[in-house]
């Protein structure tokens, strides 16, 4: 018989305008293998439109296996207004102007993306590549003063669980025109994605600590509330159970919100349009934990469904991601792992809860420590000695009040 010629033809012109609809915004919309790879991925069909889920979401009925996300371990305290001040001013100083000086290289971009990994010297995020004297010198100076700020003398005692370390000013949405402003999120969920088992002590697993300082925030703390100046967005209403992997994941996602198509200025991910009403978004200093593996069990719940803020407002986003540790024995058994101590990890930080206790005071002049063990290292980087001389002088302001 011959080919369906006309058949064959159709088939291809659906194909380029469901691409054209579903993946306006990959990185490389003509990279057809890749995109049906992710398609294959995440979706079996488009989910249906927006009017199905407005009508969805009128009735209790879909909210019966979910919990309220303030239920969730999520929010742990919030970083007082004149101590992200603080912050930001470190982080200008060690990382901002420096970045412009001498970070940069060819395929820099504006902002940045930071990456420090427990481990492996000088890496870095290749996707973001910045200068090889810039990365050291943040691995030997920005890293160890910013821990100290934000840990004090207590990151001696959870550094072993330290996994990685991201500080970044990037805004992941801003490569998209076509959904900012909109309330289009890429929803996800932190790490490698799992459930808890809580015999396998070979399990390994993560929890993910961030924050964000919002620039608009920091002279006028009321606007911290508005909308443009949110940072992690969540569902107000989070599934009681956790997911064994991001396939389903994104099968619940698309059960329950309008999937709007893979959209990213990197590799193409989906995204869901959901309503105002049912998402909150973090304020700036607002501290939060995320776990990889859900467990009905340890009191964590479900991993938390979360998205980075559409639109991004201008902030400094810091992340730090721990590790369990796994045990043998000396017959290679394996025995209970040590568990990431997120209470304790967050005891070290309340320091930054008040700017006006003796413990924040102790805090800052640990940092001022910090900063003159490091001088000498320092002055081997342009313009190191005045980089900390600069730091110092702003902790020394409030030092002195």
């Amino acid at each position: 018989m011959p080919p369906n010629v006309e058949g064959e033809e159709r088939n291809v012109q659906i194909e380029e305008e469901t691409a054209k609809v579903w993946y306006p915004s990959t990185a490389n919309p003509q990279d057809k293998r890749n995109i049906e790879l992710h398609r294959n991925r995440f979706r079996a069909t488009p989910s249906p439109g927006v009017e199905y889920f407005n009508e969805m979401y009128k009735s209790d009925e879909w909210r019966a296996n979910h919990v309220p996300l303030d239920e969730l371990p999520i929010t742990h305290f919030h970083i007082h207004h004149k101590v992200q001040q603080m912050i930001y001013k470190i982080q200008s100083i060690l990382v901002d102007q420096p970045y412009n000086t001498f970070g940069k290289v060819e395929g820099s971009w504006d902002n940045y993306t930071l990456m420090f990994r427990n481990g492996w010297s000088s890496v870095g995020d290749l996707r973001k590549p910045v200068a090889s004297n810039f990365q050291q010198y943040c691995e030997d100076i920005y890293v160890p003063i910013m821990c100290c700020m934000l840990f004090g003398k207590g990151w001696e005692d959870i550094k072993q669980h330290w996994g990685s370390f991201k500080s970044c000013t990037i805004k992941v949405c801003e490569g998209d025109q076509n959904f900012l402003g909109d309330n289009v999120f890429h929803m996800h969920i932190d790490g490698k994605v799992g459930l808890l088992q809580e015999r396998n002590y070979s399990q390994r697993h993560m929890s993910r600590l961030l924050f964000s300082i919002v620039t608009d925030v920091l002279e006028d703390e009321d606007a911290a509330t508005a909308e443009g100046n949110g940072t992690t967005v969540y569902p107000i209403w989070q599934p009681k159970r956790g997911f064994s992997s991001n396939q389903a994941f994104h099968k619940y996602m698309q059960s329950k919100y309008h999937e709007c198509g893979l959209k990213n200025s990197g590799l193409p991910r989906p995204h869901y349009r959901i309503p105002e009403e049912l998402v909150y978004r973090a304020v700036s200093g607002e501290v939060l934990f995320h776990f990889t593996h859900s467990s009905e069990k340890n009191g964590k719940g479900p991993q938390a469904i979360h998205s980075e803020p559409n639109p991004c407002p201008d902030r400094h986003l810091f992340v730090f991601d721990w590790n369990n540790i796994v045990q043998k024995d000396e017959s290679g058994k394996y025995l209970p792992s040590t568990e990431v101590p997120e209470s304790e990890i967050i005891g070290h930080m309340l320091a930054l809860s008040a700017c006006d206790t003796a413990e924040y005071q102790e805090r800052l002049q640990n940092v001022k420590n910090k900063a003159n063990e490091l001088l000498s290292q320092a002055e081997k980087y342009p313009g190191g000695a005045e980089i900390i001389a600069e730091m110092m002088k702003e902790i020394d302001a409030v030092l002195l009040q």
